[in-house]
């Protein structure tokens, strides 16, 4: 004899099944102060609460590693049913929590990890700056079935973040192709992968400013030059966390707090508290500590007498310590208002041998330039491109080949060519 629940939920998913529903996935984007009972619960789950815990429990309290401000989370449901979870481990591989909600099998949970599944595909996307749609992000989302994830969205202004100031820079009219990696699982699209091929094009009036960069291989890292062969990389991000706007700028101001004027020796990027916050380049923690100006802030040390500082922290990110090596780009905090700050934002200072320069007018040497060695398998993969780029014809979804084997076969075989005729 089943008991009173069970009746009651078995009862309830019998008049589930009888009335039409369709999937619904969301790629959610974890933010600051988030819990998995609280984003189950915003996306209209039932039972948010007692899902999570369930989920919590059987997974080893794993699950929390990947609650975390900036990651994503794919989420399927169906109705006010949970079917699906997966969190991004890497571009490939990812951790899968499915819910088997049959009468047979009432909200039985199974917890994997998910590799194989997964893969990829290439995709072309094209998207035009309009007064609707006046950022990239916003172009890059207009069709609900062909849009680009926000990652993508993010390696975009990363790669040619030195060479447009996509704060600044953008205008109604300007262009962008895309050329990357979609991954995908059960045909739908999880996130993006690699971007292979970019053009963004500045349109002022009748004049056109094109920037074009491509990914090529070098020793196993994967960089981005531009067709000329030029690193569009700098050894320095442009800017160590995702913002909404500049909030004060590398001057004398009147400062809000101390009430009177006083250089601003940085610059002040505002965003929302918890925002993760990177190191602008490769370098070691000489300074981690708190001060009542500062509040929390980090000091890296770098090549050639640089030095970039990281205040009002909220908090520092897992295992940074003194005297650590850390990458450019890795997380070293999270954006707080420690210290003498009115509003969560992120202090950012850019020392060269003791002396403070402004972050965004620095002169930055381009990092990584193409090795001997790799110019004929550069040229080739650069042309290959460059066709695809300017055509007026490309389709979608694109089909293209990845070149780079064809291109090192022309080479070998250039060499053997050359070796016959000595």
């Amino acid at each position: 004899m089943l008991s009173l629940p069970v009746r009651v939920f078995t009862l309830v998913m019998l008049l589930a099944a009888l009335i039409p529903c369709h999937a619904k996935v969301i790629n959610y984007k974890v933010k600051r102060g988030d819990s998995l009972s609280k984003i189950l619960y915003g996306v209209g789950i039932a039972k948010s609460g007692q899902m999570a815990h369930q989920i919590d429990k059987i997974s080893n309290r794993q699950i929390r590693n990947y609650i975390q401000p900036g990651k994503y989370i794919y989420i399927q449901s169906e109705g006010p049913f949970l079917q699906k979870l997966i969190f991004k481990v890497s571009t490939l591989k990812s951790y899968e929590i499915v819910i088997d909600n049959t009468v047979n099998f009432p909200q039985k949970i199974k917890v994997k990890e998910v590799i194989k599944e997964t893969y990829k595909r290439i995709a072309y996307f094209s998207g035009e700056i309009t007064k609707e749609n006046n950022s990239i992000y916003k172009a890059g989302k207009v069709n609900s079935e062909k849009f680009l994830t926000d990652d993508v969205i993010d390696q975009m202004a990363e790669i040619l973040g030195w060479r447009i100031d996509f704060e600044k820079d953008v205008r109604v009219g300007d262009e962008f192709k895309l050329i990357y990696e979609e991954v995908l699982l059960d045909n739908q699209k999880l996130f993006g992968g690699d971007i292979l091929a970019i053009e963004y094009n500045q349109v002022r009036g009748n004049n056109i400013k094109k920037h074009q960069a491509i990914m090529f291989e070098q020793d196993g890292v994967k960089r981005y030059f531009d067709l000329n062969g030029e690193s569009v990389q700098k050894a320095f991000l442009r800017y160590p966390v995702q913002f909404s706007r500049i909030s004060s700028k590398f001057r004398a101001r009147y400062h809000p707090i101390l009430k009177r004027w006083k250089a601003h020796s940085g610059v002040d990027f505002a965003a929302p508290r918890g925002t993760p916050v990177y190191a602008a380049g490769d370098g070691r923690v000489i300074e981690k500590k708190y001060n009542k100006g500062y509040g929390y802030y980090v000091t890296l040390q770098h090549n050639n007498g640089v030095k970039t500082r990281y205040a009002h922290l909220s908090r520092f990110a897992k295992g940074l310590a003194r005297g650590k090596y850390v990458s450019k780009k890795q997380t070293i905090g999270y954006v707080g208002s420690t210290g003498y700050a009115t509003g969560p934002h992120l202090h950012y200072e850019f020392i060269k041998n003791g002396l403070k320069l402004n972050p965004l007018k620095v002169r930055i040497p381009s990092a990584h330039p193409i090795a001997a060695t790799e110019k004929l398998d550069f040229t080739c993969l650069a042309n290959y491109w460059a066709d695809i780029l300017n055509s007026k014809f490309l389709i979608d979804p694109i089909i293209v080949s990845r070149k780079p084997g064809q291109c090192q076969l022309n080479r070998l075989s250039t060499d053997r060519a050359r070796k016959k005729s000595i």
